[in-house]
């Protein structure tokens, strides 16, 4: 849990300085940095959701690996919504509409969407893994 909170932390963290770069070699680092964080939000996350079937096996002593996988296979298809939700900001904010009709700051648009819009869904992440929490080994399952 600590190692993906971690990942999920540093890949909110290391888009940041995608914000004040201005060159490409630049760029080029700070997405291999973010790459890293991001493999380790993706190799984590298969062990949570491992442990979160473990724990619900635990407490309901029945198997539901089945609902669990279309759960996140909904969610893995709403995520669509949230990039909708992007574009709608960067279009209200920015009037950012195309790469023909950029807007008046296709700039400031752009870091929007590379690196603002994704820090804040990042923190979202972050504070909503606090509330995930596991027993300890040897603690009874409670339900």
């Amino acid at each position: 849990m600590k190692a993906w909170r971690l990942a999920l932390g540093c890949c909110g963290l290391g888009v940041l300085p995608l914000y004040f770069v201005k060159s490409l070699p630049l760029a080029a680092v700070c997405v291999v940095i973010f790459g890293f964080a991001m493999g380790g939000v993706s190799t984590t996350m298969d062990i949570v959701s491992a442990r979160i079937l473990d724990e619900d096996r635990i407490k309901n002593g029945i198997p539901r690996e089945g609902t669990y996988s279309s759960l996140i296979g909904i969610l893995n298809k709403a995520s669509g919504l949230v990039t909708s939700l992007a574009f709608l900001l960067v279009y209200q904010v920015y009037g950012f509409e195309s790469g023909e009709n950029p807007g008046a700051a296709p700039d400031a648009a752009a870091r929007f969407l590379m690196v603002l819009f994704p820090v804040a869904v990042f923190a979202v992440c972050v504070v909503m893994s606090r509330f995930l929490k596991f027993r300890q080994d040897g603690e009874k399952a409670e339900g």
